[in-house]
């Protein structure tokens, strides 16, 4: 989830592919040399492993991605952020306007 007016710093996965998918929002994202490009609601984006890139939330509301890494492991990283939280198992996210 990224709030208005808010993005992630160019960055890399050396280890992991990633696929980002779009659930809500809009935003725009670059990959690699692509420039900045729109992303919306179904919109799903390949990032090969070691390529820069980045998100950043161009709307009025909470940009909502699912990210999915390929092998697994480069989501832990994502532990030491400020929203992280842990569901247990069956567990639904609890959506809060931001």
């Amino acid at each position: 989830m990224i709030n208005p007016t808010m993005g992630h710093d160019i960055h890399t996965h050396p280890e992991s592919d990633e696929v980002l998918v779009i659930l809500e929002g809009t935003g725009q994202q670059t990959v690699g040399d692509s420039g900045k490009f729109d992303v919306g609601p179904g919109d799903s984006i390949f990032i090969p492993k070691g390529t820069e890139h980045s998100t950043f939330n161009t709307g009025w509301k909470q940009l909502r991605i699912l990210a999915i890494y390929l092998p697994g492991g480069a989501e832990l990283a994502l532990r030491g952020a400020p929203d992280y939280a842990r569901l247990a198992a069956g567990a639904a996210p609890l959506w809060v306007r931001g």
